[in-house]
């Protein structure tokens, strides 16, 4: 569906070239998502412009959708798509150009990115009943990742060489729901940056009825206090890499399951609060696993509730996995650092988008929402922005991509052999998994009398 078939302009918009009425059924699907920027004119000029925030989103998903194929087709499915003219030079006229989508999105990004990720959040709250929960809880997980970029002098300079020492990479940590893959926060940062700064930058957005799960790696002081602060639950794995105390204070009880503990650095006791915290033991005798989490109730988090809870966490590791092999983003294209950070982003908006798309046509049972599938949802929605259908009316297309959004779901079979590979390949920066206790002292005798003189007895 080509030309004015696909979009409606309107000159009496002003600055916004194009409003929100779309004909073709694809761009229908997409358009509730940015809601947020549904009439919002560029705030960055006060000409009038080609690219909008709408068209903006709108260009760049659908182009991070068509990733595995070279830029330029990307560019002109996108315009076919959208409806726009593509560049001709031959009757003197260049339409719409990939270079000026690029700037626009450059130009927009630090207003347009903080404002689509608080309203995508909002979105992913309208449909929290639709998602699994453990227990009580619903289940985010943060993890980062590194994405390979060109070695350009642009990306060497803003990102740096990463700990590979050969190309400049960027590092994404993100905040996400371990069932659906849904993407509730991200940071985009060089790739020598640190985790822990970005979780406590993204603190503020958790919500305080999900139970936050990390790896060894988020573990701190300065970072569970910060967690503590912002009211979020969290359930962090710890070894060997941190010190803890016990009987602070000698006269309090503790009757429920696992082991009442106190994060309180020795170097810095008189200018932090001690933290308590709860420390769950699981997994067999041989292999035990210990959990660190703030909710010290057992009637809310037990042993066994914490144990099936962290197992979920491997979620977000499949979400990096949808990103970087379905996705195709495993490598950004753009050349210039601005340009390659501002499509990091889309990218991450698009999965995000296409995840909600999925769950917002689920039949409706809960436990549908653990079975979709990133690359059915893929499939089909690049089907319809290609044209690839034997439907000729916009009705019949888009009964069809609604069909094919409702079955896009994981098969139920049952593997009868293992996915592992038999050849490993060995990652030389990958560190040993250790698998020690976390060390745990008696408080001493000043430190009792020192927590108790200038602080209350805390409530188990």
């Amino acid at each position: 569906m080509k030309g004015r078939d696909a979009m409606t302009p309107d000159s009496s918009s002003g600055r916004c070239a194009v409003v929100c009425t779309y004909r073709h059924p694809l761009l229908k699907k997409i358009n509730p998502f940015f809601r947020s920027l549904h009439g919002m004119a560029d705030p960055t000029v006060t000409r009038k412009v080609q690219f909008n925030p709408l068209t903006c989103a709108m260009a760049a998903v659908l182009m991070a959708w068509d990733m595995p194929v070279k830029l330029a087709t990307r560019w002109f499915d996108a315009l076919g798509c959208l409806g726009f003219k593509q560049p001709d030079a031959t009757q003197g006229s260049l339409g719409c150009t990939y270079n000026g989508l690029s700037k626009a999105l450059v130009r927009q990004a630090p207003t347009i990115i903080p404002r689509l990720q608080n309203d995508l959040r909002k979105q992913i709250r309208e449909r929290w009943n639709k998602i699994p929960r453990v227990g009580r809880w619903h289940l985010l997980a943060v993890d980062g990742s590194k994405i390979q970029l060109p070695a350009t002098a642009s990306c060497e300079k803003h990102f740096g060489i990463a700990d590979n020492g050969q190309v400049p990479q960027a590092l994404v940590s993100c905040i996400v729901e371990v069932f659906t893959g849904l993407l509730w926060d991200w940071v985009v940062d060089r790739g020598d940056g640190d985790e822990k700064s970005h979780l406590r930058q993204m603190s503020d957005t958790l919500p305080t009825d999900a139970l936050l799960l990390a790896d060894a790696n988020f573990v701190g002081h300065q970072l569970w206090s910060t967690l503590m602060a912002a009211g979020c639950p969290f359930l962090i794995r710890v070894g060997g890499n941190i010190r803890l105390l016990e009987n602070l204070w000698p006269a309090l009880r503790f009757t429920g399951e696992g082991q009442i503990v106190y994060a309180w650095p020795k170097a810095h006791q008189s200018q932090v609060e001690p933290l308590t915290l709860r420390l769950i033991k699981v997994g067999c005798a041989r292999k035990p696993v210990y959990l660190l989490s703030n909710v010290l109730d057992d009637q809310q988090l037990s042993s066994s509730l914490a144990s099936r809870a962290y197992r979920m966490r491997w979620g977000v590791e499949l979400f990096y996995r949808s990103l970087k092999r379905t996705l195709g983003a495993a490598k950004v294209t753009c050349r210039n650092a601005d340009r390659a950070r501002v499509q990091l982003h889309w990218t991450l908006v698009s999965q995000c988008v296409l995840t909600l798309m999925g769950l917002e046509h689920l039949p409706g049972k809960r436990l549908k929402s653990r079975r979709l599938s990133l690359a059915k949802l893929l499939s089909a929605v690049r089907q319809a922005m290609l044209g690839r259908t034997s439907h000729t009316t916009q009705q019949q297309i888009h009964q069809q991509l609604t069909l094919e959004l409702q079955n896009a779901l994981t098969d139920q079979y049952k593997r009868r052999s293992s996915k592992a590979s038999r050849h490993r390949p060995r990652v030389k920066n990958t560190p040993t998994l250790k698998l020690q206790p976390p060390i745990i002292r008696q408080a001493s005798k000043d430190e009792q009398d020192k927590v108790r003189i200038n602080r209350a007895m805390p409530k188990l």
